[in-house]
């Protein structure tokens, strides 16, 4: 994985060097965003919940602070695999996502709104539990001893609301909030997200920070995000779903309120961008713990 992450690195490096000529002052219309997050990019074993997500999203700007995306996202959530653990005692279920998303994104000075549409597939038919037990048996790692037992097959549709808000900003020190709610048979969900910036970048709407740069004409970004997202869980279906078979124990209900704690580096050039970021997120379930996991994204903007 990170042999993998380096080669796009440099291989956008290369391209952002080749590019450098084009410093024109048109906005730029689209942008590709690769986002990974996995708890292998932090110290330590952490091999659990929240194990890997996959994303790639596409961003076109349409003029008069209007966008959409398109993008494809893939998540695998397992048990704490640090423990030999029978299918009774496991302490999170195992569930498997794959879903293509489609967003409409509202941008105004100081303030961006998002509504998003999520249609995918969770159980053994998203082919996820396959993966993980081929990555696991390929490169050297214990097969995961749950797949078995996941959350049972279902359509996925989910719709998604945000709003991000400018509260103060001062020269390099911005204070932002966001507020999210889902609505859906993925997850329902409220949730708040007040976090900092410090350092040099754009105005909110044309900023990284909400995802993509499209539309913007300045072209360099680097600050650093601290923040915390506090969340009202009311359903979250890789918990609370029906398992493949529902009458092995044990029985798993999610937590009504979710907390993560996050800091991001995000360093944008003229085309090309990335960020590393840590993520510390509270227990989701009452007989897990909490759990730390890494963000690595790259883009490209053009």
């Amino acid at each position: 994985m990170f042999r993998f992450t380096t080669g796009i690195m440099l291989f956008l490096v290369f391209f952002e060097t080749m590019a450098q000529n084009d410093l024109g002052t048109k906005p730029r219309k689209s942008q590709l965003v690769v986002r990974l997050d996995n708890d292998a990019f932090v110290s330590g074993r952490q091999d659990r919940y929240y194990s890997s997500g996959h994303y790639l999203t596409f961003y076109h700007y349409l003029g008069k602070g209007k966008s959409l995306s398109i993008g494809f996202g893939n998540q695998i959530f397992t048990s704490d695999l640090r423990k030999e653990l029978e299918p009774e005692e496991i302490d999170r279920p195992f569930a498997g996502v794959n879903y293509l998303k489609f967003g409409f994104q509202k941008r105004k000075p100081g303030i961006v709104t998002e509504f998003s549409l999520l249609g995918g597939v969770i159980g053994a038919k998203s082919g996820v539990g396959q993966f993980h037990n081929w990555y696991h048996d390929n490169f050297g790692f214990p097969r995961a001893n749950g797949w078995e037992n996941q959350i049972d097959d279902s359509f996925l549709l989910n719709l998604n609301l945000r709003a991000s808000k400018s509260v103060f900003r001062s020269g390099n020190f911005e204070v932002l909030a966001d507020g999210l709610a889902a609505i859906g048979n993925l997850e329902q969900s409220l949730s708040i997200k007040p976090s900092i910036r410090i350092g040099t970048f754009e105005d909110l709407e044309f900023s990284q920070i909400n995802g993509s740069r499209v539309g913007t004409r300045n072209r360099q970004e680097q600050y650093f995000q601290l923040g915390v997202e506090l969340k009202q869980v009311f359903f979250n279906r890789t918990i609370d779903g029906e398992l493949m078979n529902p009458e092995l124990p044990p029985e798993f209900e999610s937590q009504n309120s979710v907390a993560e704690v996050f800091g991001e580096f995000i360093l944008n050039y003229n085309h090309f961008g990335m960020g590393y970021g840590i993520y510390y997120r509270t227990k989701e379930n009452e007989s897990a713990s909490n759990q730390v996991f890494g963000r690595i994204t790259l883009s490209w903007l053009f």
